[in-house]
């Protein structure tokens, strides 16, 4: 039975006088017995270090990486982009603007109407 009332609890008429009864009634708190070891640390206590000051240490004891510096700059000043590299971009140029020419007629051809 569970603690919402519903047509289904109401099949015996007996069961509607002890309804009210059983949602009133409340169970006692029990202490319940947990070991030691599986008990949390309280957080009163000293020796506990908390979640930040833990982070922050393994942060300090973790061994930095080295930053990668090295762009390829010069390299590319020197070269510039590959013959492939500029076949695709002017590709793309001239696709953008047709797509930018085709996008303002369509514009006109709806402001003409």
């Amino acid at each position: 039975m569970d603690s919402q009332r519903n047509y289904i609890h109401f099949n015996q008429a007996k069961i509607v006088d002890y309804i009210e009864e059983w949602c009133a009634d409340k169970l006692p708190d029990d202490d319940i017995i947990i070991p030691p070891q599986h008990q949390p640390p309280h957080p009163d206590d000293d020796d506990v270090p908390n979640q930040q000051t833990m982070n922050g240490i393994l942060r300090a004891q973790k061994p930095p990486e080295p930053a990668w510096r090295d762009l390829g700059l010069q390299e590319l000043m020197q070269k510039g982009p590959s013959e492939e590299m500029q076949e695709g971009i002017g590709q793309r140029l001239k696709e953008i603007q047709q797509n930018t020419r085709f996008q303002i007629m369509e514009r006109q051809n709806l402001h003409s109407f």
